[in-house]
């Protein structure tokens, strides 16, 4: 029995029209730095700690306060050389100006000191 990649590469070479385009041999992560991440997603935080404005780590006892609790998205445990950095990260919603609202944008320039528009 052949890999997935190398099926899928025969069955283009039969019927190229059945797929986007030709295969690509399917690659490692990035960098090595996130082979060691350990991610939390908000499934598995404690959603009892979470009313009480705690962040738990479930099967670790790792916790620690937040004011945001109903926003996170995920935690992320990363190791660095003679630590562990605990990063969490927020869901955010993006707020859209209104076309009526004054706006105004500085740009640092090399010949003008700034222009404002």
């Amino acid at each position: 029995m052949q890999p997935p990649f190398l099926r899928g590469l025969s069955e283009f070479k039969e019927n190229p029209d059945r797929f986007l385009g030709k295969l690509k041999i399917p690659g490692n992560r990035e960098t090595k730095k996130e082979q060691n991440l350990l991610v939390y997603r908000i499934q598995v935080i404690s959603k009892v700690s979470l009313k009480k404005g705690l962040v738990k780590l479930s099967k670790t006892v790792i916790k620690f306060p937040t004011h945001v609790a109903d926003s996170i998205a995920e935690v992320r445990i990363v190791p660095k050389c003679d630590c562990y950095v605990i990063e969490i990260i927020y869901k955010t919603t993006k707020q859209l100006l209104n076309p009526n609202e004054m706006i105004g944008a500085i740009d640092l320039g090399v010949d003008n000191l700034m222009a404002l528009t």
